[in-house]
């Protein structure tokens, strides 16, 4: 199927999928320091950091991350709980991990509310 799409196709598959991975970001983590982020970024090697929209950077981050006990203030950015309340000190590989299931999820619910077709009985 991939292969039969034209590129603008392609590009509208990966824009959508990018805006679903942007909304999870937002739900899950917020940049309390963006230049402290950006330095990070860099220092780890994320390619053109300076150019990516805030929540790819985020998300690039987090998958760089390393599971040694750091926090997720010492790479500018805080946890958002689900009540809207924020936990500073939270481990980025957990974040991470809630981000993949929240983009999962709304992956999955775009799939089903635009291109599902019921079974007929």
């Amino acid at each position: 199927m991939w292969n039969g799409f034209s590129e603008d196709q392609r590009d509208r598959v990966w824009q959508r999928l990018e805006d679903l991975r942007a909304g999870a970001v937002a739900s899950v983590v917020r940049i309390v320091d963006a230049e402290q982020l950006l330095d990070i970024a860099i220092s780890w090697n994320v390619s053109d950091a300076g150019k990516l929209h805030p929540p790819r950077l985020v998300y690039e981050v987090l998958v760089r991350s390393p599971s040694d006990g750091r926090k997720l203030g010492s790479v500018g950015l805080a946890a958002v709980a689900s009540d809207g309340a924020e936990v500073i000190s939270s481990d980025p590989v957990r974040i991470l991990e809630q981000i993949q299931t929240e983009f999962y999820q709304r992956s999955l619910a775009h799939y089903e509310r635009n291109f599902k077709t019921p079974v007929q009985g």
